[in-house]
Formats: structure tokens, sequence, C-alpha cells
């Protein structure tokens, strides 16, 4: 009778790039979000009214903020599964009949 033999090192280790990725991903999205809040304060583009460009500009990107956050936590969790996928084909494979 046959067995699988599967080395999942290299599904593991791609699912732990992946959630250094996501870090990495992270701490720009961390950097980035305040700094262009901060975009009329900082003298760099300044508004003089709530509906001036730089008022309006940083509204807009304001909404994306959330999914960009989001998508930090789907590629870490993508990364995690990948993890534990391979860790469950490791056992699986070590099975023999």
């Amino acid at each position: 009778m046959s067995y699988l033999n599967a080395n999942a090192d290299i599904i593991i280790q791609a699912g732990t790039e992946l959630k250094e990725v996501a870090g990495k991903y992270n701490n720009i999205i961390n950097e980035f979000y305040p700094k262009l809040e901060n975009i009329q304060n900082n003298g760099v583009w300044i508004s003089g009214s709530d509906q001036g460009s730089a008022s309006v500009f940083l509204r807009a990107v304001a909404k994306d903020k959330p999914k960009a956050q989001d998508l930090g936590v789907k590629i870490n969790a993508t990364g995690e599964g990948l993890i534990q996928y391979g860790k469950g084909l490791n056992v699986t494979a070590s099975i023999k009949p």
C-alpha cells in the first residue's frame, strides 16, 4: 500500500513570509494615515474651509482607511491559514499505513 510523502515546510515558510508582509503592510498603513490626517497642520497643504480641496481630499482618502486596515488583517489571516494547513499536511504525511 502506498502512502503520502509530503514536505509541507515550503507551505509553512510561505505562510510565515506572508505574515511578515502583513506586518510590514500594517506598519505602512499605521504611519501613512496619521501623516495624511496632519497634512493640513504641517503647512504642506492648507485648506481655508471645510469645503476646500485639502479637506475634501482628506475625507475621501479617510474612507479607505478601514479597508486598508482590513486588508492587512486578511493577509495575516491567510498566512496563518497556510501555516496551519502546512502543519496539518506534515501530520497527515507522517501517518503511514
